[in-house]
């Protein structure tokens, strides 16, 4: 999951044996994601150059949810709605040898740790037979890993752009995927039998944070 910074890469420079510091006089990035904010995402990214051909960072992705009120029930407390923060650390590594000459192109992987709230829809029938939903607000922690692929570019002395592709693997625990025999709504009335999550899965990974593939543009300010 990310976006990133740094100077375009210089043929000349490809034999040399100084560190990223002459190769790229800037060693420290400070970056954003502009589109997630549609989505109800704020991300920024602290980088750090390690050497000519690796650098280092940490990643954090915050869920605002301006989904709020277009997913979910709202005089129910709202369904499918994902509040919650993602934090990555990651490295990248630069392919910058000469006999490959890809400028500026990246591999980097992250290990990510997520802890999130959501308001989750349950369906099922109640003991007459009857279709009832119940809604449930519901805490956890959750894992997971991503892989990425971009080139990033320097759009001026200080300013960069990074473009990347992603794919990660960030599941929801099995606490919430999970059927649940035993339900107890707002009132305190308790309804047994089989009850499922309707929706939340979907929203899950097709517009929140277990998407598997996301495409990233960030900006960034190196110095």
């Amino acid at each position: 999951m990310s976006l990133t910074v740094t100077a375009q890469f210089n043929p000349a420079l490809n034999n040399s044996e100084d560190t990223l510091l002459k190769y790229n006089p800037h060693v420290h990035y400070i970056k954003a994601a502009p589109l997630p904010i549609l989505f109800g995402k704020a991300t920024l990214i602290y980088q750090q150059n390690i050497n000519k051909f690796f650098s280092a960072g940490l990643e954090a992705d915050i869920d605002y949810t301006l989904w709020n009120n277009l997913l979910g029930n709202p005089s129910a407390g709202g369904s499918h709605i994902h509040n919650g923060i993602k934090v990555s650390p990651f490295i990248r590594a630069y392919l910058t040898d000469e006999k490959y000459f890809l400028p500026n192109i990246y591999l980097q992987g992250n290990l990510s740790w997520g802890y999130y709230n959501m308001g989750i829809e349950y369906v099922g029938q109640d003991q007459d037979g009857y279709d009832i939903s119940i809604y449930k607000n519901k805490s956890f922690q959750t894992m997971g890993q991503s892989y990425w692929i971009g080139k990033q570019t320097l759009l001026s002395s200080n300013f960069t752009l990074d473009v990347g592709l992603g794919i990660q693997i960030f599941k929801l625990p099995e606490s919430i995927e999970k059927t649940s025999n035993t339900i107890i709504n707002e009132n305190g009335i308790r309804y047994s039998g089989d009850f499922e999550q309707f929706g939340t899965k979907a929203v899950w990974y097709y517009i929140g944070p277990g998407c598997p593939a996301v495409l990233r543009f960030d900006i960034g300010y190196a110095f």
